[in-house]
């Protein structure tokens, strides 16, 4: 029980702690837990430096905004940054500056949130705020300008993200005041020649609270005088104002950043929590097709310096302004032809853009999408490069998720490398991914879509060539390659039935009978996702005739009698059969029987025979035929040579056949001994000359054979040692 009472002890305190926003001992280098809203503040530098920032944070009760030191696997697998922005997170790790800033070891998202960001809907307001350095006086744009930077018309902000949006969200109600001197010289807000967010919104924010309610608005444009670092700034802010203490949309601006409007459209659009995009070589602002990336490579207007363009159909899909059924999403083992509208001024109800994932991984995909630029005045879109697809390999936990697919690899992305157009085909064959561009539309484009489905080659259709009426005959169907992508729909047609369909897997059968005569046709078409495959078969349908098998021996001898078989199928042929029989130098019979018949021929001469048998019924008749080679047997066998030798002399030994008239070749094979065996193919006669080293009596065999018999002999040969006498012993 006491165990237990500790226990929860400890959870309460931890849980107390987790709620106030702290949880530290005594030493700077213990682990800590913080719990607050997870910020990100995106910094873009000046035209063409191509300098780009990400810096986070975490807004909490206990220590106000706390600078985060966050590793990108950390990062990542919290769900990353842009999932992460603006939600409840604890941080867990070690103060590197107690209450300023922290080392994060671990991220965890509050129970219940999900790591994306949220819906942008409805009015937006905005307030820009005008502050002047105390060092500096100028006032780079009068009131009226900002004023009008928020105009429904365009190229005003709030007609900007009405069109970026497709009317679900707008700036209305947003508004400008100013200009207000700031307390301190612009030095004292870049500490070390960084902008000091903090600082400089508190500080702006403040010159203007006598004459705004800032609760009225969801974000704060803060426009300063004078440049600041090396950035125009955007993201999110902590701040009470009146009475009212939240995490306020905010940016941060320059002078050349608010004089191109598409600056502040980028800035915005990091308030609403849209990352940066990439080009294929990660350069930083090189993606010419994004607000959110390369916006100085599009147009500009002499007023409001360089516009924005749309962002790409992935930001739309975050912020919610694609809806699911305006998004199409090519699963894993799918093929499909789609049509795809224009992501900016659609003009039908096609799909916005196609997701394709990887691998089924809902964390790795890619986007396709359509822009096409237009005469249209008011279209954002009129200065991009051209009508084309264009393809974004998206990975959500990235700090910049879509990166675009761009063929050429040359850092271009406003070329041809990167627009897909009627012809091309993208393919990502690690992936079993294609994505082929079949045809334009007048704002579109129709593609097909390809994610790891295997298209059919082609349908095999096998079975019976002839039948008989009333049979029930089996057809296979057989799809390859054998790893096409089911299930497949099997279309079956025959001449008399209606049509059946199967589906199943890459093989089907199905049986079919009739009971007419004549040339039937079978017609199977296999259909999947990806197209149809056909194959047709005919089979003939014929009456039950006998068809007779012939069988009997392939040799004989002369004289000898050979027994010869005629079968019969069906079995349920009609009967009965006559069998008609024909043999060379034999006169025919004929028999009258059942499913078998069975007759004998010998013949006097040798040669070779032809049997021939014909089975007939009321139906209809088959003949078959089988050969036999007559041959003559060898008669005797005789063996003549030596009957004394000597050890190691070499004697000959001759085998006779007798008929000469015996069928050649003849096999010899000689047995020595009743140990050693020669064999040798001859004529009549066959020779053997062999030597023996021993003495004794030895013994010698042949059998000589053909196919029609075979005869044997047998000798014997003493063997004795030579002994040679002097010669005048030999008297």
């Amino acid at each position: 029980m006491g165990r237990r009472l500790f226990f929860a002890f400890i959870v309460l305190t931890v849980m107390v702690l987790l709620i106030q926003g702290g949880f530290h001992h005594g030493q700077a280098a213990s682990n800590i837990y913080l719990e607050g809203t997870f910020l990100v503040v995106w910094g873009d530098g000046s035209p063409g430096t191509g300098e780009t920032h990400d810096f986070y944070f975490l807004s909490t009760k206990s220590y106000g905004t706390v600078s985060l030191d966050i590793g990108t696997q950390v990062l990542s697998s919290a769900g990353g940054s842009v999932g992460l922005n603006h939600k409840t997170v604890v941080a867990q790790g070690q103060w590197q500056e107690e209450g300023e800033s922290m080392l994060v070891q671990d991220l965890t998202l509050l129970e219940g949130m999900q790591p994306s960001p949220d819906g942008v809907f409805g009015p937006q307001p905005w307030v820009s705020i005008l502050c002047k350095f105390k060092d500096i006086a100028d006032e780079p744009n009068d009131l009226d300008f900002f004023k009008e930077m928020y105009s429904p018309e365009y190229p005003g902000l709030d007609h900007f993200w009405r069109q970026n949006s497709y009317e679900l969200a707008n700036l209305e109600g947003s508004d400008a005041f100013g200009w207000y001197v700031l307390p301190d010289n612009r030095e004292a807000y870049l500490p070390g020649g960084n902008l000091d967010w903090d600082k400089a919104a508190q500080d702006c924010t403040a010159a203007a609270e006598a004459d705004v309610y800032f609760p009225q608005y969801v974000g704060i444009n803060l426009m300063f005088n004078a440049n600041l670092d090396c950035c125009a700034w955007g993201g999110a802010w902590y701040l009470c104002l009146d009475g009212e203490c939240r995490v306020w949309r905010m940016t941060w601006e320059p002078p050349w950043g608010y004089q191109n409007i598409g600056v502040i459209a980028h800035e915005t659009g990091h308030g609403f929590g849209l990352p940066h995009s990439l080009g294929n070589c990660q350069l930083g602002y090189d993606n010419r097709w994004d607000v959110m990336s390369d916006l100085w490579s599009n147009g500009s207007d002499p007023y409001w310096g360089t516009l924005g363009q749309h962002t790409i159909s992935y930001h739309k899909e975050l912020v919610e302004w694609i809806k699911p059924g305006q998004f199409y999403t090519a699963n894993t083992g799918t093929v499909k032809t789609i049509t795809l509208e224009r992501l900016a001024l659609p003009q039908s109800d096609n799909y916005l853009g196609a997701q394709i994932p990887i691998n089924d991984d809902p964390n790795h995909f890619y986007t396709l999408e359509v822009r096409q630029p237009t005469d249209n005045p008011i279209d954002y879109d009129k200065w991009l490069p051209g009508f084309a697809v264009i393809i974004h390999d998206v990975v959500p936990a990235r700090a910049e998720p879509a990166i675009i697919i761009d063929q050429d690899g040359n850092c271009n992305t406003g070329d041809a490398g990167a627009m897909y157009t009627p012809g091309e085909i993208f393919s990502d064959d690690a992936n079993g991914i294609s994505v082929s561009i079949d045809a334009a539309t007048d704002t579109g484009y129709i593609v097909t879509i390809n994610n790891r489905f295997i298209l059919m080659e082609s349908v095999d259709l096998t079975g019976a060539e002839q039948g008989y009426p009333g049979e029930s005959l089996p057809f296979t169907a057989t799809v390859s390659p054998a790893e096409a992508t089911l299930p497949i729909t099997y279309t079956w047609e025959a001449t008399g039935f209606a049509p059946t369909q199967h589906v199943g897997n890459t093989v089907d059968t199905i049986n079919y009978g009739w009971e007419e005569l004549g040339t039937k046709t079978i017609t199977v078409t296999a259909s999947n996702a990806g197209g149809s495959v056909s194959d047709t078969h005919t089979i003939d349908i014929v009456k039950k005739v006998p068809i007779v098998t012939l069988s009997g021996p392939d040799n004989s001898g002369v004289g000898i009698t050979n027994l010869f078989t005629a079968t019969v199928v069906p079995e349920d042929v009609v009967l009965p059969i006559t069998y008609t029989w024909q043999a060379s130098g034999q006169l025919p019979i004929t028999h009258t029987n059942g499913l078998m018949d069975l007759v004998s021929y010998i013949w006097d001469s040798p040669g070779t025979q032809l049997i021939t048998v014909t089975a007939t019924n009321l139906d209809g008749s088959t003949t078959d035929h089988h050969f036999t080679a007559t041959l003559i047997p060898p008669g005797s066998l005789s063996i003549s040579g030596a009957g004394r030798g000597g050890v190691g002399q070499a004697y000959l030994f001759t085998a006779q056949v007798d008929p000469i008239t015996t069928t050649l070749p003849l096999t010899y094979v000689w047995t020595v001994d009743e140990q050693t065996t020669i064999t040798h193919t001859a004529a009549i006669s066959d020779q053997l000359t062999i030597s023996w080293d021993q003495p004794g009596i030895h013994s010698l065999s042949v059998q000589a054979s053909n196919a029609a018999g075979s005869v044997a002999a047998d000798w014997e040969v003493e063997i004795y040692i030579t002994t040679f006498l002097p010669i005048e012993m030999r008297h």
